[in-house]
């Protein structure tokens, strides 16, 4: 394992050491290779010259070799210079400005980054965070920034800085900065206190969140308008999910009798079904969840807690709930209008009996005079049938000397608003009579 470097050494680039390694493991080879071949000489007997090893193939090939394991055995040593320490800096804020002033990324960051000192003063701000407040520079930055109308006089500021002092030391949060001309912008926050005993200090960072806050707000707003009418509507608004019911509204509760608590995640969609129509409504959910209808609407029988039997007109619609489909609709208690109708529809029966039963013609006209409704006891007196006389003018089977007087008198009704008018008249029945 190599060691550490020694403190204020500096590596040698891998270029130049690799180029310095090189040079010396060929000298070293040419001196080995050299001596090897004299002491060679000298035990054999002979004589050889000094470059005798480089006159011979053996000689070339053991040099080689003997160049290559040096250049080796040299490049698994490390190899340091030593330089002379930098001065120290001596004050936070002169290192402050030295970083801010010297690193081109802090400098052109798209960020604000900013150092201040315990007290909240701004000692130092990239480019982004002066530009970002309507600053044209460093220094007319620094002197409005820490006057008493901004950062160091901001209740907030100074509670922010508090609680980054006395916690862990960091910390994320949103603030409202005024920018140089007068305008808010809204920032998020993040801050690191920087240890350095009794004169510590803090750097931190700054993103504008303005377009986001306007557009949060936008949105909460349109949520707040959406969730009063949902609260307020007539209808009893539902969102279900996994057979289960995950949001009502009011309306919704006070429609089965059950409380928010009873409702929200733990009701069923068969629990306020008549248990009759289980099957009907099981199979309309299921075609809207395999999207084989895109709306529904159905009439369904509901049934409260207490077990009263409700009318209920649902519409529902497919949606995507937490990345899961659900639907979103709304319940009608349409009870008393259904009653009603069905109450409509048996005494209109009843009446329809009486007036056909009745030996006395019932007619009805409009304005025109044209006939809309006969009785049966029409068809006995006059010899044409219901169908033949309706859609033609009363007045055309009205005897002739009749006829004068009695459209002039039937005006004069309809011109005088007359709720009741009695007069006898003639009438050529179908056989002329």
């Amino acid at each position: 394992m190599n060691e550490s470097p020694p403190a204020g050494a500096r590596e040698v680039s891998p270029r130049k050491e690799g180029l310095k390694k090189a040079l010396l493991a060929l000298l070293i080879s040419l001196v080995w290779t050299v001596l090897t071949f004299q002491v060679a000489a000298l035990l054999l007997g002979g004589d050889a010259g000094w470059m005798a090893p480089f006159g011979h193939p053996l000689g070339v090939v053991y040099f080689a070799f003997t160049t290559i394991g040096v250049f080796f055995l040299l490049k698994e040593t490390g190899h340091v210079e030593v330089t002379k320490p930098a001065t120290p800096i001596e004050t936070k804020n002169e290192r402050h400005s030295s970083i801010f002033r010297s690193t081109h990324f802090i400098g052109r960051a798209k960020i604000g980054l900013f150092a201040c000192d315990k007290y909240g003063r701004i000692t130092e701000a990239n480019r982004s965070f002066i530009e970002l407040l309507g600053y044209r520079g460093r220094d007319e930055f620094l002197s409005a920034v820490n006057n008493d109308t901004t950062f160091a006089a901001s209740t907030k500021w100074m509670d922010i800085l508090k609680v980054a002092e006395e916690g862990e030391g960091y910390l994320e949060n949103c603030l409202k900065l005024t920018k140089s001309n007068g305008e808010p912008v809204f920032v998020r926050l993040e801050l690191h206190k920087i240890d350095g005993g009794a004169d510590w200090s803090f750097e931190g960072a700054v993103v504008d969140q303005t377009d986001q806050k306007e557009r949060n707000d936008h949105l909460a707003a349109k949520e707040a308008h959406f969730r009063a009418l949902v609260e307020l509507s007539t209808f009893g608004i539902y969102l279900l999910q996994d057979d289960v019911f995950v949001y009502t509204n009011p309306r919704f509760g006070e429609m089965f009798s059950y409380s928010e608590s009873e409702i929200t995640g733990k009701l069923t969609k068969l629990e306020i079904v008549a248990e009759e129509d289980h099957v009907m409504v099981n199979q309309k959910i299921q075609d809207q969840l395999e999207r084989r209808v895109a709306k529904s609407h159905y009439i369904f029988r509901g049934r409260r807690k207490d077990s009263i039997i409700l009318d209920i007109e649902a519409h529902g619609a497919l949606i995507e709930h937490e990345g899961r489909p659900a639907i979103f609709g709304f319940l009608m208690d349409i009870t008393d209008r259904r009653r009603g109708a069905l109450a409509l529809q048996a005494s209109e029966q009843k009446y329809r009996r009486l007036v056909n039963n009745l030996r006395t013609v019932v007619f009805q006209c409009d304005s025109s005079g044209i006939w809309t409704f006969l009785s049966p006891a029409w068809e006995e007196m006059s010899g044409y049938t219901v169908n033949e006389t309706l859609g033609k003018v009363f007045s055309d089977i009205i005897y002739p000397e009749d006829r004068d007087f009695r459209v002039k008198m039937f005006v004069e009704c309809i011109q005088e608003e007359r709720q009741i008018e009695r007069y006898t008249c003639r009438i050529i029945c179908k056989d002329g009579s």
